[in-house]
């Protein structure tokens, strides 16, 4: 048995006929579980050859997750880095037509003209409106790394740390709102800043911070998000039918998923690569941050569910401390979470009207049993998989992982917000001064040229065709390939879930200042989580 798979995988890898062949041996378009298959043994042969052609390989991004390998895997990366490669064609044009070629920055505030007027095609959703006045403020900037940095509240104080510096929050006992208190740099002199100091003393102090904020989110979101969602996705690839409707949505949300590792690996993280050219430490320190947030922050699953997430950092529902007055992050994240656990509801009730159909589902309790086993998925739930409310709490999550944190912290979140200059420099140019009183911040921050090249930079992760490209996240759902063969059921979800992302999309897009300048606290727009400006699926 085993050597005429392997035979077979011989025949697939030579001819790249993978794909038309697993279509081939389908002779029903419809998703079934595996109880239902009127050809059993068909079906079980087509779960042999993926198990045989899907193997574990090395991580190419740290110690994190498995990287698929063996004949189909290597198919799979092939195509998916050939997809992306098409889909980067855009944006990679786009940025060569509009990137200028002369100029330079007098002081802080001259920064804005990088963005200003700039990038219709790169970045046509632009800098969140009401960013840059507020560069030098107070109020803007605890809402950089709200969403992403794993801080804690305790009691009144917040300590943020990173992988260097550390800053402190407090929730003001008179109006409730969550102000910085402090900085503290952790190098050099170990200088300890505050809203007290000088105004360009407090921005540089900020600038320390976000610059290492800027490194952890963008690092943060590959062992977060890439590697939990592609180890899961791989356990079912090898356990999975491509007729089972688990696989069905996996499939969906997984478009071009292997092609953030290798294409990382080639252009990003290599000696020489963007990363060494741009950012303040080199792409070996990448590696080591995989190594040490992978197995403890961002790779456990379970523990990782939105709102378990939040409330083990003391952001919701704190028992010890005052409550965030305003949370724009979880606040959108939270909506849409809302509307993918009632599509899942609905999807897994209707594949397992009873309990007994998922206990008996042979192919789904392999892909548990996989996943705890061979794949190494950190915190899933255990097998045997014998409660449907699991299995939507599993599914949700890789939604989520997929759909909403990734863009949190990449796609537009960089170019809008958390990544511009100068409130963000990738690095410093001059050493960090060893007492207080600098004169001249422009010094320390990035010429014309190193700002192109952190600004296309970001640029590059943007997918400003997404509508055209029916990549936006109110198309989830929305795929004829997905919706093909799926009962009425399941259809009249879908239609649900686009009509609700449609709805928040207007809400977002409607967002305005009130009579103080803020929104929800902010003192410029957030509207990172838009389902019609960020893709469904793990774009690079």
């Amino acid at each position: 048995m085993v050597s005429s798979l392997l035979g077979i995988l011989a025949v697939l890898t030579t001819a790249h006929a993978a794909p038309t062949f697993l279509k081939s041996i389908l002779s029903n378009p419809a998703f079934l579980l595996p109880q239902s298959d009127p050809t059993p043994l068909l079906r079980a042969g087509e779960v042999a050859i993926r198990k045989a052609g899907f193997s574990y390989g090395p991580p190419l991004l740290g110690n994190s997750s498995f990287f698929p390998s063996g004949p189909l895997g290597d198919l799979r990366v092939a195509a998916d880095v050939g997809i992306f490669i098409k889909n980067a064609a855009y944006i990679t044009l786009s940025i060569e037509k509009e990137t200028p070629t002369a100029g330079g920055f007098t002081n802080v505030s001259s920064y804005e003209l990088l963005y200003k007027d700039q990038w219709k095609l790169s970045n046509p959703s632009g800098v969140a409106p009401g960013f840059f006045p507020i560069i030098p403020s107070i109020s803007s900037f605890q809402w950089n790394g709200l969403p992403s940095v794993p801080f804690r509240l305790d009691a009144s104080i917040q300590l943020a740390t990173l992988y260097r510096s550390s800053a402190y929050f407090y929730i003001s006992p008179n109006t409730g709102d969550f102000l910085p208190l402090a900085i503290k740099t952790n190098v050099g002199s170990d200088l300890i800043y505050t809203p007290l100091d000088e105004p360009d003393d407090w921005l540089l102090a900020k600038m320390l911070f976000n610059n290492n904020d800027y490194f952890f989110g963008q690092i943060f979101h590959l062992a977060e998000s890439h590697a939990v969602a592609e180890i899961v996705y791989l356990a079912a690839l090898r356990t999975m039918s491509g007729r089972h409707p688990i696989r069905a949505f996996l499939d969906r949300v997984m478009y071009q998923a292997y092609a953030a590792r290798p294409v990382g690996a080639q252009v990003l993280f290599n000696p020489g690569g963007f990363f060494d050219q741009g950012a303040a430490v080199n792409h070996n320190a990448v590696f080591s941050f995989v190594d040490e947030f992978y197995p403890t922050l961002a790779g456990p699953f379970r523990c990782n569910y939105l709102y378990s997430n939040l409330k083990t950092r003391g952001l919701v529902d704190c028992p010890y401390g005052p409550s965030l007055k305003h949370f724009p992050f979880a606040k959108d994240a939270t909506a849409i979470v809302a509307s993918l656990r009632d599509f899942f509801a609905n999807y897994v009730y209707t594949y397992y009207p009873t309990r007994d159909l998922l206990t008996s589902d042979r192919e789904i309790q392999d892909w548990i049993a996989e996943a705890n086993g061979a794949a190494r998925v950190l915190d899933f739930p255990s097998a045997p998989l014998d409660r449907r409310t699991t299995l939507i709490d599993v599914l949700t999550h890789i939604a989520y992982l997929t759909g909403v944190s990734h863009h949190a912290l990449k796609s537009n979140a960089p170019s809008m917000a958390a990544g511009t200059l100068p409130f963000h420099p990738s690095a410093f140019y001059k050493p960090i001064p060893a007492a207080k009183g600098v004169s001249d911040l422009v010094s320390y921050l990035p010429n014309l040229n190193q700002s192109l090249n952190q600004v296309t930079l970001t640029m590059r992760f943007n997918r400003p065709a997404l509508r055209e490209e029916k990549g936006e996240l109110v198309e989830m759902f929305s795929g004829s390939a997905f919706l093909k063969g799926q009962p009425v059921e399941v259809r009249k979800g879908a239609e649900r879930f686009r009509a609700e992302m449609e709805a928040f999309s207007r809400q977002v897009e409607s967002r305005g200042f009130n009579a103080e300048g803020l929104n929800e606290g902010c003192p410029f727009l957030w509207k990172v989580l838009d389902p019609r400006k960020i893709p469904f699926f793990l774009s690079v």
